[in-house]
């Protein structure tokens, strides 16, 4: 009994694709620092750069989000990009001192946010995958709103609430990839 040969792997994406999305996010902070470095050349009057430094981080995260809607249509691009911007007005904030560094419950839950929004948009952006993403997702922005609204916010009716609503979308997604596969 013959067995048919095994199939062959998946073409993997060519070096040039992942070379698209470094290339746009050194293109963008080229451009950023470029542009202030002109300016204040020329005499215009900037504020310091110390204290917009998270610029070029916003910058990468666009550049990112722009490689996954225009050029690549990676889901990993869309991810780092929606992390590269929540960190870079969280990093904002800081540096702007609209809040301290040492007040860590005010801008520690924003690295929840980032890794909950980055995974989220990744999920919405290919439900094909394993339901992991809304998962992490759903978590990071539950710990976030936990760590924000602590004393606040009825804690045993938000996580009651938040994981029933993250067991039904995950039953929803077996039953999907159920009737696909």
């Amino acid at each position: 009994m013959s067995y048919p040969p095994p199939a062959p792997p998946p073409p993997s994406p060519p070096a040039a694709a992942h070379w698209t999305r470094t290339a746009l996010v050194l293109a963008a902070v080229l451009l950023l620092a470029g542009g202030w470095v002109l300016l204040a050349s020329l005499g215009v009057h900037l504020p310091p750069l110390s204290r917009h430094w998270p610029l070029f981080v916003l910058a990468g995260g666009i550049a990112s989000i722009l490689d996954y809607a225009l050029v690549s249509r990676r889901v990993g691009a869309l991810g780092r990009g929606v992390f590269a911007l929540v960190v870079g007005v969280d990093l904002y904030l800081l540096t702007l001192r609209r809040v301290p560094w040492s007040h860590l419950r005010a801008w520690g839950p924003g690295l929840y946010l980032a890794v909950g929004l980055a995974c989220l948009a990744a999920f919405a952006a290919d439900r094909k995958r394993s339901p992991r993403l809304l998962v992490i997702g759903v978590l990071g922005i539950g710990l976030a709103i936990t760590f924000w609204g602590w004393g606040e916010v009825p804690l045993g009716i938000f996580w009651g609430g938040l994981l029933l609503l993250l067991g039904g979308a995950l039953v929803a997604a077996v039953v999907r990839r159920g009737r696909a596969g």
